[in-house]
């Protein structure tokens, strides 16, 4: 038997966004789980989805938010100051998800909407993963300051140690264009 004996076609992994086709056929409660559902497998959306269907939460509920607060944070007279000094204020578990920004929507869907001055000599890949140092670095806080930023190990964190405002930047405009999009990322979770 070719591939000694394992069936590749239940051989596969899942990735973020397959859960609706591929994993359709799991309940959406722990409670109507059976036999047959185990060894269970699921993705952190579909866990969300269980853990609100046993205990009968409306998601709605939970992430509805005041019309007057997505007014407010999308004003563009507000500066930069302001803007990291409101966005780590804000209980972000309160904000209506939309959609799962994982690096092929950023590319699509932000990147093209910095400012050429800003992309010129920067990757977009290496961007998107270097936010996650901005955003996942001190668990105390929503995200670094700037000046902490600034100050990070160039040992530890070497990529972009001569572009640190830039990025930092970016990662501001990317943070509001995300909150007035209601869009997430793996690290609002």
């Amino acid at each position: 038997e070719e591939g000694g004996g394992i069936d590749v076609t239940y051989n596969t992994l899942l990735e973020e966004g397959d859960e609706e086709s591929d994993l359709g056929s799991i309940p959406n409660s722990f409670r109507q789980l059976r036999e047959h559902h185990f060894p269970l497998f699921i993705t952190y959306n579909k866990f969300s989805k269980m853990l609100q269907g046993t205990y009968g939460i409306d998601s709605q509920k939970l992430t509805t938010q005041p019309r007057s607060y997505v007014d407010d944070f999308s004003a563009e007279e507000e500066d930069d100051d302001e803007l990291s000094s409101k966005s780590s204020s804000i209980n972000k578990s309160n904000l209506p998800r939309q959609n799962f920004v994982d690096y092929k929507s950023f590319h699509t869907n932000y990147w093209p909407h910095f400012s050429d001055s800003y992309k010129k000599n920067l990757d977009c890949e290496l961007v998107f993963s270097e936010f996650s140092v901005i955003k996942g670095s001190n668990p105390e806080v929503d995200c670094l300051s700037r000046e902490d930023y600034r100050a990070i190990s160039v040992k530890k964190y070497p990529t972009f140690c001569h572009n640190r405002d830039k990025i930092y930047d970016l990662f501001q405009q990317y943070e509001k264009m995300k909150a007035q999009r209601g869009d997430y990322d793996s690290i609002d979770r």
